[in-house]
């Protein structure tokens, strides 16, 4: 990650909420760490947040798939039933 000095003050003073005054006499090395776990567990939960996405668009796709060919075997039905009448 290799942040720069504000942003280790500016996670300095994230971090105190979370871990206490520690986290202002804390190594820039450890801030760099932490820092750079949390910034890949939120990119992990981006990628999984998407992915449920993804697959809650399909099933939703297949749902109006499936209403669609049920609307057209409908169709299909009272078209031949009105051909028949009309013979």
């Amino acid at each position: 990650m290799n942040p720069t000095p504000k942003q280790i003050e500016n996670w300095r003073n994230v971090l105190v909420s979370q871990l206490g005054p520690h986290a202002l006499i804390m190594p820039a090395e450890d801030i760099e760490r932490i820092a750079t776990n949390m910034q890949h567990r939120v990119d992990l939960e981006e990628v999984n947040y998407s992915k449920q996405q993804t697959v809650g668009e399909a099933r939703r796709a297949k749902e109006l798939a499936a209403r669609e060919i049920e609307r057209n075997a409908q169709l299909a039905s009272l078209a031949e039933k009105v051909a028949r009448k009309l013979s």
